[in-house]
């Protein structure tokens, strides 16, 4: 007789309880884009904007997403009544691409800065 194994609450989101996905690999693969895209688009502006408005508007977004974020699992988790279902089910996954390509741009610029300070030649 073969073992079911026992789902984690990690390795799938309920989006709609007929329909589960398994959503770790997609948010693995998701977060890597966004590191990859975050990393094109500083060098593409830095020059553009600056390293302090980028820092600042970044760790802004980053918060903010953080904050809806857990507003949005505050507001999941709480008792609803019956049959009331949350109609914006996209709002987790948009926050988080914005809290990865958020925190993907703040980590780049330390980098820059050291280069700065300690200069190849």
């Amino acid at each position: 007789m073969k073992k079911m194994r026992k789902e984690r609450s990690w390795d799938s989101l309920d989006l709609n309880p007929s329909l589960r996905y398994s959503l770790c690999p997609v948010l693995q693969v998701v977060s890597g884009g966004c590191g990859v895209v975050s990393a094109v688009f500083v060098m593409a502006t830095v020059q553009l904007l600056g390293k302090r408005l980028l820092s600042l508007v970044c760790t802004a977004g980053s918060a903010l997403s953080a904050l809806l974020l857990a507003v949005y699992a505050l507001v999941e988790v709480a008792p609803q009544q019956t049959g009331e279902q949350l109609s914006a089910t996209w709002a987790p996954l948009l926050l988080f691409i914005i809290l990865s390509f958020c925190n993907g741009i703040v980590g780049q610029i330390p980098w820059m800065l050291l280069s700065e300070v300690f200069p190849f030649r």
